[in-house]
Parts: structure tokens; C-alpha cells; sequence
């Protein structure tokens, strides 16, 4: 009786633990190639044993938390509608039933072939995309066969909040990309993580070849190998708030390249990528804007890299065979720190092309060869130098002083530059005589430190400048010594407080607060400013309504962890508080809006 008991309890446990797992031992096989429908969570996994269509007009929906497993080298056709949304606690993952062998691209085994968003074949195209993860994709021939990556977009779409990882197309003979953005419309991709991914030739290849607007913001991009990380091919590209970091690349690519149409990066970090030849952000070809990035501690490992190679930070050429002067760059309000080239340019490296430096911080460059700011040659460059800061630059040569260096480059202009040496002493010319040297070269401010807050300490790429405070103290002689005309200079600095604000722009990335309490330009402008920020938790703010408000501080969180009312106040006030070192969202309440800003407490 009591062994009849044991076995019935037995029996009862073992039902209720199936009963709860009843999706983990489920399983449903797909065998049939067109699809449609819904693949539920309680028919988790799907083992795909078949190319699977979506035909037009039709959709297949994915709930959350479904396991799609393939095997082998089969993919998803898309020309309907692919409607697969997971969530943040139930993602939606796609993998090989198998990953054995996936180390070896030219088999079959071990891995899958993607995902195809082809042309939209239908009337109302009803895709989604996000909380995903995409992995084990692998090309798996020994041979010349393209159209194989993690995932392919034709079609206008948007991919949120999804990993790419551990995916591979490496054969000298494959596609050699994970992610290929084809055209067919407009695309964006948001907060989602590219990284461990080992490609032949990029991550993420745009390659639309139209106008149409891509947007890739809040990703971050990293530990991908042998190619790019991003390639922005012929297409029209908005790249910003993205992280770009440890990516490895071998040949003439980089952690970012551009070669063509438009692109834009801004707002972006991008660190600690290690080329062969080439700046983590190479551009050949297009219109090119570079504005309000850290760039830091990046460095290529080969110093014989011939005219074409080169740049620690940035490399800005023309070479596509179209009119040299159709490729112009802009590189505005950049933090450009502690990158390394071995050949020549730590900080810029410019070849036969229009290049407008502006408003930037130079900080512990390095270069061998020399130019550890900037280096230029070709005699079609053409390079405007204004409003920049250089300091703690570094190269090889003894007893070399010179942040910049050109080789018969056709004209520069290098004025309202900070710099630790006058222009003769800081520009080499290379011996150069017939170089046109346009505007005076007299208004530029010579000192021995221009008082950032915590810049780096030391002029090498292992000094990491992710937690450094490059902006400038008050007395700092940057302060108003630039000069905005001509300066193309942009709305908003690098932390995204307004130009402008003393009797003149201030030299560097950064406009300094301080100068601007009485500024009848900033008191045109109904924002709410913080100074200084980042702070230790004291600060002062000012806003050009002086109506009756609430001052509240939120952490990251969203708790309230600060409020304090005033019912008038004219100028700055002060905010004393005993925050903990972090990011904190400002709010100023008042009777008919709400003024936000970001607080940085060091």
C-alpha cells in the first residue's frame, strides 16, 4: 500500500512538471514551405525542415517567447507579411536546431541561412520586428553563393530592440555580411546589439542606393571581426546615439565605412577599434557630416600602408573616380582623444578632398610618422582649420612640436585654433612652397593648458578617454576666443547646450556656461540650461521665464529624487544637492509646459 502510494505520488509530481514545461516539450515540425498563420507559444519550438515562404498577401504571425529552430541551410522567405513582436521578458529567438560544425563556413552543418524581407508582394504590408534574436546563421558553401546573411531587407521596415550575434559569413567566396539592407523603401534600426559576429566583409551593410532615409540610432555595435562593423554603401544614413566599440578589421575596412550619397554621424561613441590600415571612421566618397562623437582610443597596426591608409580617428579621402571636390566632410564639435596611427594623422587623416574641421577637441593624439592632429596631402586638398583645440599631441620624430603636418596639399586656413605653439611651430608645411595659406594666421590663442576638467593624462591610446571630462573650466583662455564667421558652426555644442552664448563662440567642442548668465541670445531661447554639467551634485540653472515653477530632479528610474518650488526667480539660481555620482533627468514645471534637460553628477 504505502509502494502503491509512493508511485502514485510519483506519477503526480511528474504531471505537474509537464504540465507547467508543456511548451519546452512541445514541439512542432515544419515541413510544409509556405506559411501563414500563427506559430504559438505553445507550439514552441518550430523545427524548420524546409525553405518556409510567406507568400504575398499572406501573414505569419510569431507570438512572444517562440523558439524557431532550423536546420541545416534553410531560410525564411518573406513576400507577405512577417508579424513577429517578442518582448523584452519573452524575445523571439531564431537559431540552428544544431551550432555543430558552425565554426567551419563552407558546411552545411551547424548553422542556417536568415531571414529575406524580398520585395513587399500585396496591399498593406503589416511587418514588425522587434525583440528578436537572431543567431547561428552561417553561408556554409564551399563556393560563390550571395544572398545568404543573418537577415536581408528589400522593403521598408524597422527592426527594434533586437541581438545579431554569433553569426558568420567569412568564406573568401560569400556574401560576408550579417545584416544587408538592400532598398525597397525606408529603414531604421533601434536599440539593438550587432556584436560577436565574424563577416568577410561588414555587420550591417546600407546599400540601398537611393535618397530614401535610413535612420540607425541607439544600437550598439560591437566584437565583430575580419570586416566593418557598418557600411554605409551608396544610401542616405542618419547614425546617431550609437555605440561603436572592439571591432576588428582587416584590409581596407573599418569600424565605419562611407562611400557615398550622404551620411551622417553624430552623437555617437566610438572606441577602442583596432584596423589594419585605416580610421575607425573612413570615408571615400559623399557628403559626409561628423558632428558632437567621442572618438577615442582607436588605433590601425599597420604603418606601411600607402597613400590611401592611414588616420587614427578619422579618415577623409576621395577616391570613388567621380569629381574630387563631390566628396566634402564636415567634422564639427567632436571629442577626438588618444587615437593612435602608426603611418601618419592620429587624429584626421586627409587625402585629395575638402575637409572643414570646426570646433573640435584634438587631445592626446598619437602618430609615428608625424601629423598627430591632422596630416593632409594630395594637391586637390583643400582644409579649413577653425575654433579647434590641440593639446598633448604626440609623434614619434624628436623633438617634433607639430600638430599638423600637410605634404603638398593645394589650400589650408588655420585660424582661432588653441594650440601649445604658435602657427609656425605647430603647422608643417613639409617644405612645401606652393601651398595657399588663406585668412590670418594671427588671431589663434597660444598657451600651456587650456584648463579642461579631467582631460586624459597621457598621450597614448591604452589611457582610455570613456570617463574623462574634456569640457573647459572657467578662466579657460578658450572662452570666447573662436570666431563664428565662416564657422559653420552648428546650433548646439557636443553636450547639446547652445553656441554662442558670450560675445563670441568659444574655442573647442564645448561652449563653457559660464559666459552667458547676462547673453541676450541665450535669454531668446526658452530652454532650461545647467551649469556647470556634468557637476558634483551643486549647480546652477537658468530659464528665460520667470513665471512660478517646480524644479524636480528624476533618476534614471524614474523616482523623484529631488524637488524644489520657486516662485519667481530671474537669472541663475542654485541647486545644492547631496546626489549620488550618475545621470538624472531635470524637469522644470510650469503652469503651460514641462522644460526638460540632462543632469551628470561626477
Amino acid at each position: 500500500m504505502k509502494l502503491s502510494m509512493k508511485i502514485q505520488i510519483i506519477f503526480f509530481l511528474l504531471y505537474i512538471i509537464c504540465f507547467n514545461n508543456k511548451e519546452t516539450i512541445a514541439q512542432t515540425n515544419i515541413t510544409a514551405g509556405s506559411q501563414s498563420g500563427t506559430w504559438t507559444l505553445a507550439g514552441s519550438p518550430y523545427i524548420v525542415m524546409v525553405n518556409v515562404t510567406v507568400p504575398a498577401n499572406q501573414t505569419l504571425i510569431i507570438e512572444p517567447g517562440v523558439h524557431v529552430k532550423f536546420q541545416q541551410t534553410y531560410q525564411m522567405d518573406i513576400f507577405g507579411s512577417l508579424y513577429s513582436k517578442g518582448t523584452e521578458m519573452a524575445p523571439i529567438t531564431f537559431e540552428a536546431s544544431d551550432t555543430a560544425g558552425w565554426y567551419n563556413d563552407i558546411i552545411t552543418a551547424g548553422g542556417w541561412h536568415g531571414i529575406h524581407f524580398n520585395q513587399f508582394q500585396g496591399t498593406n504590408d503589416v511587418s514588425a520586428f522587434s525583440n528578436c534574436i537572431v543567431k547561428d546563421v552561417k553561408h556554409g558553401v564551399a563556393a560563390n553563393w550571395n544572398g545568404i546573411e543573418a537577415m536581408f531587407v528589400y522593403r521598408t521596415l524597422k527592426i527594434d530592440s533586437c541581438q545579431f550575434f554569433h553569426n558568420q559569413s567569412s568564406f573568401n567566396m560569400a556574401e560576408g555580411v550579417t545584416i544587408l539592407v538592400q532598398g525597397g523603401g525606408s529603414f531604421e534600426m533601434s536599440y539593438c546589439d550587432i556584436h560577436d559576429n565574424l563577416n568577410r566583409v561588414c555587420a550591417l551593410r546600407l546599400g540601398t542606393g537611393t535618397y530614401e532615409p535610413i535612420n540607425i540610432h541607439h544600437c550598439h555595435f560591437y566584437n565583430n571581426s575580419v570586416g566593418a562593423a557598418i557600411w554605409m554603401l551608396q544610401s542616405n544614413v542618419l547614425f546617431e546615439y550609437n555605440e561603436v566599440n572592439d571591432n576588428k578589421s582587416i584590409y581596407d575596412m573599418s569600424a565605419i565605412r562611407i562611400t557615398g550619397f550622404h551620411a551622417t554621424l553624430r552623437h555617437n561613441s566610438i572606441h577602442h577599434n583596432v584596423s589594419e590600415n585605416e580610421a575607425p571612421i573612413t570615408g571615400f566618397a559623399g557628403i559626409i557630416d561628423i558632428d558632437a562623437n567621442l572618438i577615442c582610443n582607436n588605433h590601425h597596426t599597420s604603418g606601411n600602408c600607402g597613400l590611401v591608409d592611414g588616420g587614427g580617428g578619422i579618415h577623409a579621402m576621395q577616391n570613388d573616380g567621380s569629381n574630387w571636390d563631390s566628396t566634402r566632410y564636415k567634422i564639427r564639435n567632436n571629442i577626438i582623444a588618444n587615437n593612435y596611427s602608426p603611418f601618419f594623422g592620429g587624429g584626421i587623416y586627409v587625402y585629395n578632398t575638402i575637409v572643414k574641421v570646426m570646433n573640435n577637441h584634438f587631445i592626446n593624439n598619437g602618430a609615428h610618422f608625424g601629423g598627430p592632429g591632422i596630416y593632409g596631402m594630395g594637391t586637390n586638398t583643400e582644409v579649413y582649420m577653425q575654433n579647434n583645440l590641440f593639446y598633448g599631441n604626440c609623434s614619434d620624430p624628436a623633438g617634433d612640436t607639430h600638430d599638423i603636418r600637410f605634404s603638398d596639399v593645394h589650400l589650408i586656413t588655420y585660424k582661432n585654433n588653441w594650440a601649445e605653439f604658435d602657427f609656425n611651430s605647430n603647422v608643417d608645411l613639409g617644405g612645401s612652397t606652393g601651398i595657399i595659406i588663406s585668412g590670418d594666421t594671427s588671431d589663434n590663442v597660444v598657451g600651456a593648458d587650456p584648463l579642461m576638467i579631467n582631460p586624459t593624462l597621457n598621450c597614448s591610446y591604452t589611457d582610455s578617454a570613456l570617463n574623462s571630462n574634456f569640457n573647459l573650466q572657467v578662466g579657460s583662455d578658450c572662452i570666447d576666443a573662436g570666431d563664428s564667421t565662416g564657422s559653420l558652426h552648428t546650433a548646439k555644442d557636443y553636450l547639446g547646450n547652445y553656441r554662442m552664448m558670450g560675445s563670441s563662440i568659444d574655442i573647442g567642442a564645448f561652449e563653457q556656461l559660464g559666459e552667458i548668465i547676462n547673453s541676450a541670445a541665450f535669454l531668446s531661447e526658452n530652454e532650461l540650461v545647467i551649469y556647470p554639467n556634468p557637476n558634483d551634485g551643486n549647480f546652477k540653472f537658468c530659464n528665460k521665464n520667470s513665471e512660478p515653477a517646480i524644479f524636480k530632479i528624476f533618476d534614471t528610474a524614474g523616482k523623484l529624487v529631488f524637488e524644489k518650488p520657486f516662485t519667481n526667480y530671474t537669472g541663475y539660481q542654485l541647486i545644492e544637492s547631496d546626489l549620488a555620482s550618475g545621470i538624472y533627468l531635470l524637469q522644470l514645471v510650469k503652469s503651460n509646459e514641462i522644460v526638460k534637460q540632462k543632469l551628470i553628477v561626477q
